[in-house]
């Protein structure tokens, strides 16, 4: 498809270059080049297009190719450049940096323009490996330290890399047993309406469990979830653990709660999710009207005509949708219009100094005007004191979310909230 040399063609080159360098006290680098999102190329548009794509990556490679040079294609989006007769590190660094400047360039993808950047690690022989071996997996560290920067970067390796690689494998197991095994805990966070002080729904916050029983915040994995794809398998246990819980707790006879559940933007790529949510409400035969999913506004990052498809099939479910962390994200205006989206929630970081800074008072209330002009209610996230719940309230705000309200809990302490301080907030709100 690419025309390019293989692993295997690469490996016998290198070795020969490792041989040439003992003869010749000569340097060479390997530069490991990762696409940044190539998943996301063939779920939304498909794996024709992805080749095409992968494809482009090759032609745009090939031209940076020299004297002695290999450009291969390791599999999958992974390719690889041999750089021999290497003067000095700057020499690495520039053709790294040129790698990454060729595939930044927009490339046209089924009749539009995309632009797809790429994560690139480098090692140097002698000083990063002796061996074929240790190259490839020391230039592999540091490509993943690209990516994980943030991607569209390049890294050289550094011997610390090697412990945070271990340190990612077992996380990456860990993570696939807490999966096997339903190890999660959801925690819930209650919502508090501001014209009663009633609690009307609560959040799902997913806990990761160490082998010693304690915790793990969702810092703690999620973002190595995202990375490694296991945040499609978390996602759909937290959404099935929590809609049991709210079902369980309406067979109970609690009060009617709204239950609230973060969705991942990879459940947008490929269009399983309405069919896959439908699924676990008939299972768990909760009241859809009880469920709300949360979503932010990195989705619309993604095929955005797509992503409204599937909004609308959600809301034809009777969920509710609501847009989490708004106004630090993708906001654009003329896609929130379009969006059935029923609560804007405003992120926490507009709430911390709302009380003093005049700017986090213009935004709050830019926000709670445009909810409200599109029929949307807001939701006031990370508030801590009475201050903050009262200026909220004053602004417009409908409803709050935060630790003045209540810190997220276990469902047996949720339970006791409720029974007991269901209108935690009424005193304050009057």
């Amino acid at each position: 498809m690419t025309s390019l040399p293989n692993r295997i063609f690469l490996s016998e080159r290198m070795r020969q270059e490792i041989a040439r360098a003992r003869r010749g006290d000569r340097r060479f680098a390997l530069h490991m080049i990762d696409l940044d999102g190539f998943k996301g190329v063939n779920d939304v548009m498909g794996h024709s297009i992805g080749d095409h794509l992968l494809a482009a990556v090759a032609a745009r490679l090939l031209t940076i190719k020299r004297y002695g040079y290999v450009v291969a294609r390791l599999g999958g989006d992974e390719f690889a450049v041999l750089q021999t007769n290497l003067s000095d590190n700057e020499a690495a660094a520039g053709l790294a940096i040129e790698i990454c400047a060729l595939l930044r360039a927009p490339v046209v993808l089924d009749g539009k323009r995309a632009t797809v950047t790429a994560s690139v690690g480098t090692a140097i022989h002698p000083a990063d490996g002796a061996n074929n071996e240790d190259l490839l997996r020391h230039a592999d560290c540091a490509m993943y330290k690209a990516k994980g920067d943030g991607g569209d970067r390049h890294q050289f390796y550094a011997a610390d890399m090697n412990l945070r690689a271990q340190q990612a494998a077992a996380l990456d197991a860990a993570l696939r047993l807490a999966i096997e095994r339903d190890e999660f805990v959801l925690h819930y966070q209650p919502q508090i309406r501001l014209d009663s002080g009633e609690t009307i729904g609560m959040e799902a916050l997913v806990r990761g469990r160490k082998p010693d029983g304690s915790l793990v915040s969702p810092p703690g994995f999620l973002p190595r979830a995202e990375e490694n794809g296991l945040i499609l398998a978390i996602s759909e246990l937290v959404l099935r653990n929590a809609c049991q819980q709210a079902a369980a707790w309406r067979r109970a006879g609690l009060p009617v709660l709204r239950m609230s559940v973060n969705l991942s933007p990879n459940q947008f790529r490929g269009q399983t999710l309405p069919l896959r949510v439908a699924q676990i409400l008939n299972e768990t035969k909760l009241d859809p009207r009880l469920l709300e999913l949360e979503l932010t506004e990195n989705v619309l990052m993604h095929d955005i005509d797509q992503v409204i498809v599937q909004l609308q099939q959600l809301s034809d479910l009777g969920v509710t949708i609501s847009i989490d962390d708004f106004g630090t994200g993708f906001s654009s205006l003329s896609y929130v219009k379009r969006l059935p989206v029923d609560r804007l929630k405003i992120d926490q970081s507009f709430i911390r100094d709302v009380v003093s800074d005049t700017s986090d008072r213009a935004i709050v209330a830019a926000i709670v005007t445009l909810a409200h002009s599109l029929r949307m209610e807001v939701v006031a996230e990370g508030v801590e004191t009475i201050e903050q719940l009262e200026y909220v309230r004053g602004a417009g705000c409908d409803a709050v979310q935060g630790y003045y309200c209540g810190r997220p809990m276990a469902a047996a302490q949720f339970e006791d909230f409720i029974a007991r301080d269901r209108h935690v907030a009424a005193t304050a709100i009057g």
